[in-house]
């Protein structure tokens, strides 16, 4: 999503991935976590009916794409030490 908006390198670009791989496996965790809780809280029916659903899954996904840019910028402002 970010890498090909840059004019970065390609070494650039393959930490952004290197970032984003575990960030995304991260995020879907949480989610089936949070999902798992309120489905032990309060029964099926908080997946199956309702906008829970959706709201968990759109809120790890902004929350991951946050974390995505912050890493980012962390990753345009590294400089390697020569």
């Amino acid at each position: 999503m970010l890498a090909p908006e840059t004019r970065r390198g390609l070494l650039w670009k393959l930490a952004l991935l290197a970032v984003g791989v575990p960030l995304a496996l991260l995020a879907n965790a949480l989610r089936a976590a949070i999902l798992g809780v309120g489905v032990e809280t309060w029964g099926a029916g908080f997946v199956r009916e309702g906008v829970w659903h959706e709201v968990v899954g759109w809120g790890t996904w902004g929350c991951a794409v946050v974390a995505l840019m912050a890493a980012a910028v962390l990753v345009a402002r590294w400089r390697p030490v020569n």
